[in-house]
């Protein structure tokens, strides 16, 4: 009987010391957590918690002067999958209750922008330039020219809707893709 409860004292020690190295908050000589900055040697301190892609995440006591770069490094720094460039190393602490370091992601670092489509002036278009819009096809840029022709300028963009064989259904198709000069 004797055995079991010395071996118990010891397992009850032994986790003990354990859950104190895994968080270090619980060895007691941590500051109550509910106040966010303490006095120590006369300087502030700010309670901070750091979380996302770091070795050790958790709370620290860190001088509201030190920087991210000082509280990653005290976290035991980055792991491998952490985005370095989504955050800035040499801000300060003070004000900030918690830091977060996100994941790289999947996406290209390089910004591709596709270049707005030219629209075309139904005014002073060829026919040929007329076919390049979805839904207008030979015939109905031929139309368009000989109603151009017979009748002037287009005045608004609606008003290609009176060439015959261009219904609200091909103008919704083409409106954003079309001008009048």
């Amino acid at each position: 009987m004797f055995k079991i409860i010395a071996l118990v004292a010891v397992a009850v020690v032994a986790l003990v010391f354990t859950f104190t190295k895994i968080d270090p908050d619980l060895n007691g000589t941590q500051a109550e957590t509910t106040s966010l900055v303490e006095e120590k040697s006369g300087e502030a301190y700010v309670r901070i918690v750091i979380d996302g892609q770091i070795v050790h995440p958790g709370s620290y006591s860190m001088e509201k002067t030190n920087t991210i770069g000082d509280l990653v490094e005290k976290a035991g720094g980055f792991l491998e999958s952490a985005d370095k460039e989504a955050i800035i190393l040499e801000t300060t602490l003070e004000g900030r209750e918690t830091v977060y370091i996100p994941a790289k992601s999947n996406y290209s670092t390089e910004c591709e922008i596709e270049a707005a489509p030219e629209k075309v002036n139904i005014n002073t278009a060829t026919a040929a330039q007329l076919t390049t819009l979805d839904g207008i096809s030979s015939t109905l840029a031929e139309r368009i020219v000989k109603y151009r022709e017979e009748n002037g300028s287009f005045l608004a963009l609606e008003d290609i809707k009176n060439v015959s064989g261009i219904g609200d259904a091909t103008f919704q198709k083409i409106r954003d893709y079309i001008c009048l000069r």
